[in-house]
């Protein structure tokens, strides 16, 4: 299932090297299981925490969502290309039966939040990603468990330009801002 190959992550660096190789980037922020480019120099900023979000309303609802066995009642909202962040916390959580039953899939974490937030199923998303909602309360957390995302984020530049005071100052204010970051 890590195969950078199979799962697209090789086509999806190569994209990005290109992109630096050409000149029209000069710095990216990027999430990926494997630092693989030997033409990018990578900084990893953070691996996000993982964990299942859904409407308030869904916590009481029919089957409730007390414990995580009680998920098998519910739908389960997919990230294309994150697939991995369900299987990671269904095993943690002693369900990994779970991911292999079909489930809606969205193209992005905010659309499958909201899908979560109108009451259509049980999302999961890094913590920073779903920090505002849950604040709000439009999502709740209704389990305890979390579980660091298979990958990371990760600041890229091309490897020869690195050490260009642009790129450099961009980089140490970054990490800098990440390091200070509670929860990160």
């Amino acid at each position: 299932r890590n195969d950078p190959v199979q799962n697209g992550a090789l086509a999806i660096h190569l994209d990005i090297a290109s992109e630096f190789e050409s000149g029209r980037r000069d710095i990216g922020l990027i999430w990926t299981r494997r630092a693989v480019l030997p033409d990018l120099h990578y900084t990893r900023l953070f691996t996000p925490t993982l964990s299942p979000v859904a409407a308030p309303a869904l916590l009481n609802a029919g089957a409730g969502l007390r414990t995580p066995s009680d998920l098998a009642a519910h739908t389960l909202l997919f990230v294309e290309g994150a697939e991995d962040d369900w299987q990671a916390w269904l095993e943690a959580a002693g369900m990994s039966e779970l991911a292999s039953r079909p489930y809606p899939k969205f193209d992005s974490y905010l659309i499958a939040l909201e899908a979560a937030m109108e009451g259509q199923g049980i999302a999961i998303a890094p913590d920073f990603i779903a920090s505002m909602d849950l604040k709000a309360a439009r999502l709740v957390q209704p389990f305890d468990i979390r579980v660091e995302q298979p990958g990371a984020w990760y600041l890229v530049c091309n490897r020869e330009r690195q050490h260009e005071l642009r790129i450099k100052c961009f980089h140490d204010w970054l990490v800098g801002e990440v390091a200070a970051e509670a929860g990160l």
